[in-house]
């Protein structure tokens, strides 16, 4: 197994195959732990909010339309909960809308949550990804060279690095610059973008 780095719990690709089956066991687990210690208290003892916790996690996991799912499935066990409990209100739309306040909080946890965790994988593109060229940087060598190493001696087997210096003309890299974002240049540099553009 690659060596894990806090960064890696932040993507995706990490929360796969059994890693993913295990964190929806436990999280569906709780939930339904969370519903029977409030039936067997006859709704006395109110964990609605500890309910929020498998949310956050499912929508981290496997992003917003599980999060919603877990949302809807938190929601549901809760009015189940209440119906279990013989739980008496006042009108009858009380037990709907404490079911409709639960559904739309966890939708919106889960709903913010994924939001949180695409943007975290966003930065960490940008982090470790040249603007410029799209090419990895310096932090994204360093850290796949350090995972390299690692394998290299956990293996026993040898380990070569090539290292090539291709030096741009800086002028080549300013004019793919202002190809690529239009808005960083002027009226001027436009026309003659587009009059090399057609020459070429």
């Amino acid at each position: 197994m690659d060596r894990l780095t806090t960064s890696y719990f932040l993507i995706s690709s990490f929360w796969t195959g059994w890693r993913r089956w295990i964190v929806w066991s436990v999280c569906v687990g709780a939930i339904l732990l969370l519903s029977t210690i409030r039936a067997a208290t006859d709704a006395e003892l109110s964990v609605a909010s500890l309910a929020l916790l498998p949310v956050l996690v499912i929508a981290w996991v496997g992003g917003e339309r599980p999060g919603l799912l877990m949302a809807f499935l938190g929601a549901a066990v809760w009015a189940v909960g209440d119906i279990i409990s013989d739980r008496q209100h006042s009108a009858g739309w009380i037990a709907w809308a404490n079911l409709t306040t639960r559904f739309l909080t966890y939708s919106l946890v889960a709903f913010l949550t994924a939001q949180v965790r695409l943007q975290l994988e966003r930065e960490y593109e940008r982090a470790t990804e040249d603007e410029l060229t799209g090419l990895q940087n310096r932090r994204a060598f360093l850290e796949a060279g350090a995972s390299e190493v690692e394998r290299s001696k956990r293996y026993g087997h040898p380990l070569a690095v090539l290292f090539l210096d291709l030096d741009i003309d800086p002028a080549i890299m300013y004019l793919k610059y202002l190809m690529l974002s239009p808005c960083a240049c002027d009226e001027n540099d436009r026309h003659e973008i587009a009059a090399a553009r057609r020459a070429a």
